[in-house]
């Protein structure tokens, strides 16, 4: 696990003879987009932009941009602009960097 402001969130398992991270890399594909306060950040979507069988959201997490690919197959709700989210990813998908 990563230790990211406040918050401990999963991460890959660590790499031998690298500095501890500043940043995590995270697929948009693999972030997933929920209710508030049920995943490792809450976000505000800034825009989104329909790309057929996705949706890409640009989000905003406490000052940082993060962007998000959802499937638009209606297993899920699509947030609007402005609404609060939360964000999360599998431990195997975020990977730190130097």
């Amino acid at each position: 696990q990563l230790a990211i402001t406040d918050a401990t969130v999963p991460c890959c398992p660590p790499i031998a003879g690298m500095p501890d991270p500043n940043w995590l890399g995270v697929r948009p594909e693999r972030i997933k987009i929920g209710d508030p306060a049920n995943g490792h950040f809450d976000a505000t979507v800034m825009k989104r932009t329909y790309l057929g069988g996705t949706m890409l959201y640009e989000l905003n997490v406490a000052d940082f941009p993060l962007a998000a690919r959802v499937p638009t197959d209606g297993a899920s709700p699509l947030p609007e602009v402005g609404s609060r989210v939360s964000v999360s990813w599998p431990a195997q998908s975020a990977w730190p960097l130097a």
